[in-house]
């Protein structure tokens, strides 16, 4: 995977404090090899199995920390800096 990303790294945007999921698709044949079949940038996130419903909570939360502790937005930890922006009212809802 990570070729796949160093081959594209110049066709991505940056944008500060933002983060993009991607969902790559494989295949398994019988002799368990994989094979990449398309990557997604916007994949579902729908818990309608109990597969699903055990594993994307916890993808979305990890990818959450993730994404505040490499992009704080000042001298504090990202996620404190953003729990006080919510707890002080800073952030204005859409």
């Amino acid at each position: 995977m990570q070729l796949i990303f160093l081959t594209i790294k110049d066709k991505l945007d940056r944008k500060f404090g933002c983060f993009e999921l991607f969902g790559f698709d494989f295949l398994i044949d019988d002799d368990l090899n994989p094979y990449l079949i398309e990557i997604n940038t916007n994949p579902a996130l729908y818990t309608d199995t109990m597969a699903q419903k055990e594993l994307l909570p916890q993808l979305v939360e990890d990818i959450v920390k993730m994404s505040l502790s490499v992009h704080p937005l000042g001298k504090l930890e990202g996620h404190k800096e953003v729990k006080q922006l919510v707890e002080g009212g800073l952030m204005a809802e859409n």
